[in-house]
């Protein structure tokens, strides 16, 4: 069976919102922030080193790479209030009734929310505060920077004693934050039932009267922020990180040794030269005069867009194969 976190960001991404984190509270050393570079492992995220703070500053409690370079982000989009209190669902939960009372910045203690699940697996996020959006604008800036210094990255994980799988690194471009909130995930469910959420009384099962019916209904598994809103009378920080959007990267060695690990039988696969072709079609070789152009992604690395939320290693390996295989074809032919 899925583990919580693993339904909870599979059910909630279609959202469109980014990749969303089931444990959005901050660590020790701060909140997610733009420019940090790292993974996602049991539902949070762990960062390596921010790309944007010298090498000195508290955040980079592992060091920064032998290679590191301060990058300037650029501009900065913020958007305050992006979406009011309020829950985020699966597709398959509807909202049977609500009672939210007098809106604001915060949930009112006398909200209350009623919903019908029917499907097999689901996922509830409650925010209790307005959420935030941050991104980072000047988004072929920070590409170049991935593409150069990636590999690097993967050194400084390894160097850490760190797995990173294929896929699994990031550099963050986009955080959407709030303050309070709560979280139900659900699975193994074979009956409808419902789910009700108060503010004090986050997400209990209503709607189920015979008990072989509640044997029909999976584990549900509930998560609140420690801090809650009504309990304080001044704004809390925003500095929970529901989503973020990042530039994913695999590199091939990183995917074969996974493979190594799971099926013990070793593949070795070099980087094939890259053909670059101009706008004609014509072939070029690597030494041909060209005006200046940004770096160009190394044949064996796969660079994913914070744009596409969708990132499915295996498919993005076989990208990987089917371009290096073309331009061994484009090579022998010519």
């Amino acid at each position: 069976m899925p583990a919580a976190h693993d339904i909870y960001a599979e059910q909630l991404r279609d959202l469109r919102r980014g990749h969303p984190l089931y444990h959005p509270e901050p660590r020790a050393e701060g909140p997610v922030e733009i420019g940090d570079v790292g993974y996602i492992k049991d539902g949070a995220f762990r960062r390596l080193f921010n790309v944007s703070r010298p090498p000195d500053d508290p955040v980079q409690r592992f060091g920064v790479p032998d290679d590191f370079v301060q990058l300037n982000l650029g501009a900065m989009d913020r958007f305050d209030a992006v979406l009011e209190p309020g829950p985020l669902h699966s597709r398959t939960i509807s909202t049977i009734s609500t009672e939210v009372g007098t809106p604001g910045e915060i949930l009112p203690a006398e909200a209350s929310f009623h919903f019908s699940c029917s499907s097999k697996r689901g996922a509830i996020l409650m925010l209790e505060t307005q959420m935030n959006r941050a991104e980072a604008v000047q988004s072929r800036r920070l590409e170049a920077y991935v593409i150069q210094h990636c590999r690097s990255w993967h050194g400084f994980a390894r160097d850490l004693d760190i797995h990173i799988g294929f896929g699994d690194l990031m550099l963050v471009t986009e955080c959407s934050k709030t303050a309070a909130w709560s979280s139900a995930v659900y699975s193994n469910n074979s009956t409808e039932f419902g789910l009700s959420f108060s503010v004090g009384m986050p997400f209990t099962t209503a709607g189920v009267a015979a008990s072989r019916s509640l044997e029909k209904i999976g584990p549900v598994e509930r998560r609140r922020s420690q801090k809650r809103a009504k309990d304080h009378d001044r704004p809390l920080p925003n500095d929970h990180t529901v989503f973020i959007k990042a530039y994913r990267v695999g590199i091939r060695q990183m995917y074969y040794r996974s493979l190594v690990s799971l099926f013990t039988k070793a593949r070795a696969s070099g980087p094939a030269e890259r053909i670059r072709e101009d706008r004609s079609g014509s072939s070029q070789s690597p030494s041909s005069s060209r005006s200046p152009s940004p770096p160009s992604t190394p044949s064996d690395t796969f660079v994913v867009g914070p744009y596409e939320s969708d990132f499915y290693a295996p498919i993005a390996l076989l990208a990987l194969e089917m371009e290096v295989c073309s331009s061994i074809l484009k090579i022998r032919s010519s």
